[in-house]
């Protein structure tokens, strides 16, 4: 991809969609942050230092879904979502639910029933909750023995079809840099529409390719070999790297992780990388690669975020679609009138 390509993309940009919006969103999302714990509720709401050491416990919701949760100073790498106030995270297999509401994090982790608050750092405190008497525990009684009503139960093998059903075929979307340093500073903020190639046999192995509006599929900007694995709980399974390229960089075993839950859009993903030039390892961007499948509309994308909606998908995508074209090996050029 050549610079002065890039500089003629951004110009037409400006002049046409009015500069990228919230492409660059995530620098605005009003969550992201450092919450620190406040209170937490074994039996009755307790200032938490009571129990713990303040620093030690904390959630960090970082840019593109991904955060570190900290309990008792035991950092953990998590991905999170946030819809309404509705907050969702997924951690080594397990999922936790809670809210975030006025900079306050309540959270229930793991289903284990303790529940804790973390304010957001600078925010104002909330008012502490009245702490209750611990509940008196009744005797046992003892009960009388019962048979088992059925055979213990195994999980079930992980159904393969479920992975092709989901990954397997034509993508299309947009990708963006950010966060770029050094040679890549002027890049943040750049984003191009792209496609990408799946295929995925029985066994969840596969091949992935991905091109954008610069080149093509004989012009990759990445190759990899990929998995899709049970990891995750999902029926869906979630998309891992085995091995590969971005651009002239290396990637290897889970330098892409997707889950197919990655966005809160149906069957939209976004893939999450980070490259460091060879040559130079001080010129390094991150990119987020938002695709769907070849043939589905972005209604539900236009609705909420009007701007997150691919560069070519009105004047290009939607009347291929609709014409009934399958996914070409290029995207056209734009030509301006």
């Amino acid at each position: 991809m050549k610079k002065v390509l890039t500089i003629m993309l951004v110009i037409t940009m400006v002049m046409s969609l009015a500069a990228c919006g919230s492409k660059n969103g995530d620098s605005e999302n009003p969550a992201l942050g450092k919450y620190i714990g406040y209170q937490v509720d074994p039996f009755g709401w307790e200032s938490i230092e009571a129990i713990d050491n303040q620093d030690e416990c904390y959630i960090e919701l970082g840019p593109g879904g991904r955060g570190i949760y900290c309990l008792n100073g035991e950092r953990v790498k998590m991905r999170w979502k946030l819809k309404g106030e509705t907050l969702t995270m997924r951690a080594e297999g397990q999922e936790s639910k809670g809210t975030l509401e006025d900079d306050v994090i309540t959270m229930n982790f793991f289903g284990i029933d303790i529940t804790m608050t973390f304010v957001k750092e600078g925010a104002a405190l909330p008012t502490m909750e009245p702490t209750t008497e611990q509940p008196v525990t009744e005797p046992a009684t003892e009960q009388p023995a019962t048979e088992p009503t059925a055979e213990p139960t195994t999980t079930a093998p992980a159904d393969l079809s479920a992975y092709q059903d989901f990954w397997a075929g034509d993508w299309y979307g947009w990708w963006y840099i950010s966060d770029g340093t050094k040679a890549y500073e002027d890049w943040v903020g750049d984003w191009w529409d792209c496609c990408v190639r799946i295929d995925l046999d029985e066994t969840g192995k596969g091949y992935m390719a991905v091109w954008d509006e610069d080149g093509s599929a004989d012009e990759l900007m990445a190759e990899l070999r990929i998995s899709v694995i049970s990891e995750g709980g999902f029926m869906e399974g979630r998309l891992v790297s085995e091995e590969g390229w971005f651009w002239d960089a290396e990637l290897e075993f889970m330098d892409w992780q997707v889950d197919p839950d990655s966005t809160d859009f149906e069957h939209m993903v976004c893939v999450l990388g980070y490259y460091v030039d060879p040559e130079d390892p001080e010129d390094t961007f991150s990119y987020s690669i938002y695709i769907r499948p070849w043939g589905m509309s972005w209604d539900d994308v236009e609705e909420e975020y009007p701007e997150d909606v691919p560069y070519r998908y009105y004047d290009w995508y939607l009347p291929a679609v609709e014409s009934g074209m399958p996914m070409p090996d290029a995207i056209p050029q734009r030509i301006d009138t």
